[in-house]
């Protein structure tokens, strides 16, 4: 990723990805969101995701930075 403006992600490679909501968060353990609809996690708290960072069930829900199943 290279940036991040108002409604967008914008990618190293220049790829702009629009979303409404963007949560940036960093750590060695996943941070605990409480989110509705709830979604599977890691003992660690790292939410689940498939080999195109989709959340389960939710095509139009990403994560990115989370490990893959």
């Amino acid at each position: 990723m290279s940036k991040i403006e108002h409604d967008n992600l914008i990618l190293k490679d220049g790829l702009i990805i629009h979303s409404s909501i963007i949560i940036w968060i960093a750590g060695v353990k996943g941070y605990e969101i409480k989110v509705t609809p709830t979604t599977d996690k890691t003992r660690d708290d790292r939410i689940i995701v498939n080999g195109f960072c989709q959340i389960d069930k939710y095509t139009n829900i990403f994560v990115i930075g989370i490990s893959l199943r």
